[in-house]
């Protein structure tokens, strides 16, 4: 626990059913130069509030700058089996299932927030905020390194208000290509100071057809792969948007040539999904085959492959 630019970390009471496996970074230096009176030493867990079962993790920070975490370790990706996997459950997490390179995955929290400061948000900015931090991994295994290869701080839009009850919050994230672990970071930013508890912290495979609350907003454009593949006579094609943006979906053959127009129109940031009934602009049906389908939205654009099979 004492060498210098090492991680300070403990296993956080898994005698009241915590998982095993989280670490804590922090201020000024993190690691073991971290000092517990520079602004985290009232970060525990706590049976103060819970929003599922007895217990919570409680941030109490106060006024300046600080920046410091709570995270969790790496959680092996594993395309096989359940699709989801919760904190709140009182037994460690080995494998987050069912979820491969390509899928676009769901980080939600349940928060209760107190003592909160609107007006230093909206001065501050980002800076005041309670963020999210997914980092994606090309290793698994404590003796193959870290592996961080993307990560990124995704701030929450709390309310305007000193203070709101348990409500959820989430981010939507692609699993990028090569990713074979995942790990989370609960993060006030440094600026933040107010009283958040959080718990039931979940991962899993997203399959909402849009974001209209604005608690969870995608963190890039992304285009899925359309499911079923191969399909008949019907396939949904999913697609996300960090922000508010001119869409055009469309179908094509492997000529190039157009065969049908999903999408022509703006769109707010959010989740969506639209289904191609194997028709054309004309209604007419298309024939088996391989079909294109490309994305447009801002500066971002894609083209990705399906199959009809009669």
């Amino acid at each position: 626990m004492n060498g210098r630019g090492g991680w300070l970390g403990q296993d956080w009471n898994t005698q009241v059913g915590v998982p095993t496996g989280w670490f804590y970074w922090l201020p000024p230096n993190g690691g073991n130069d971290g000092q517990l009176n520079a602004g985290y030493e009232n970060t525990r867990i706590t049976d103060e509030y819970a929003y599922n079962g007895l217990y919570s993790l409680k941030f109490d920070i106060p006024v300046g700058s600080h920046d410091g975490f709570v995270g969790t370790r790496k959680y092996p990706i594993n395309g096989n089996g359940r699709s989801s996997v919760a904190m709140s459950q009182p037994q460690d997490i080995t494998s987050i299932y069912g979820v491969v390179p390509g899928d676009l995955i769901r980080i939600s929290v349940w928060i209760k927030g107190m003592n909160l400061n609107p007006d230093s948000a909206a001065a501050v900015g980002d800076a005041w905020s309670v963020a999210l931090t997914p980092i994606f991994h090309n290793t698994i295994g404590n003796n193959a390194g870290w592996g961080e290869f993307w990560s990124r701080d995704i701030p929450l839009k709390f309310p305007s208000v000193t203070s709101f009850d348990w409500t959820q919050f989430y981010i939507d994230v692609p699993v990028p290509e090569g990713a074979l672990a995942l790990s989370v970071r609960l993060h006030p930013l440094g600026r933040f100071s107010g009283t958040v508890y959080m718990d039931q912290l979940q991962i899993q495979k997203n399959e909402v057809t849009d974001v209209k609350n604005g608690k969870g907003t995608p963190v890039t454009y992304n285009l899925a792969q359309n499911f079923p593949n191969p399909f008949n006579p019907t396939t949904t094609i999913s697609y996300s948007l960090p922000e508010r943006s001119n869409v055009v979906l469309k179908i094509y053959d492997m000529l190039g040539r157009e065969v049908k127009t999903l999408i022509n129109e703006e769109q707010s940031e959010g989740n969506y999904n639209i289904t191609w009934n194997g028709d054309t602009n004309y209604g007419a049906k298309v024939a088996s085959g391989m079909y294109l389908y490309r994305i447009e939205a801002g500066k971002f654009n894609q083209v990705k492959k399906m199959i009809l099979l009669k």
